[in-house]
């Protein structure tokens, strides 16, 4: 039986632009075991991605090596992060991604990182919307933000902030879930 080889559509792998959404689940709760409506109702979309989002997945891995040579591999060290440039952005997503204080009075608001915050550990997903009509949906169980931020106030053009996320393992040992769907056809 011969193999059915297609050539690799790019959109399939890239993932571009999308929406990205964050939240804090309730404590206690297994994110890869949880509902999907108690995800959803902790999610809020904290972006427009324009383009460049990337996943990256880096195993450190050791040989196992006899007389014979190389026997075997395992891995040593997995480190998952997802990078991103976000074109729009609420200065209330601080608090998810820098541990920050928001306090509003009704006529102001005041954005307060300090020293001892604590960057929180929240649910990420990535939505990207292919070419053709299919999702690409990338849940970080568990991420972190890397703790740096870079605002550049600029009249000329559009600020992008750049935003990176460690992802932390799950109690199951996991990390990233990659789902993608298919546009079903009439």
């Amino acid at each position: 039986m011969a193999l059915d080889y297609k050539e690799t559509d790019i959109d399939n792998i890239l993932l571009g632009d999308g929406e990205l959404y964050l939240g804090i689940l309730p404590d206690g709760t297994d994110p890869e075991t949880a509902l999907s409506t108690v995800i959803d109702d902790a999610l809020k979309n904290i972006g427009i991605i324009e383009s460049g989002a990337t996943l990256n997945i880096d195993k450190k891995m050791k040989d196992l090596k006899s007389n014979r040579g190389i026997v075997g591999r395992y891995t040593t060290e997995t480190n998952t992060s997802f990078k991103s440039g976000v074109l729009s952005w609420n200065i209330n997503d601080l608090n998810s991604l820098l541990g920050a204080t928001v306090t509003t009075d009704g006529t102001s608001k005041k954005t307060v990182v300090g020293a001892n915050d604590r960057l929180p550990v929240v649910y990420l997903r990535f939505i990207h919307t292919k070419a053709d009509g299919g999702t690409l949906t990338v849940n970080m169980y568990r991420a972190q933000a890397e703790g740096k931020l870079d605002f550049k106030f600029d009249r000329e053009k559009h600020t992008t902030i750049n935003y990176e996320f460690m992802a932390l393992a799950s109690s199951a040992g996991n990390y990233v879930e990659i789902l993608e769907t298919f546009p079903v056809e009439a």
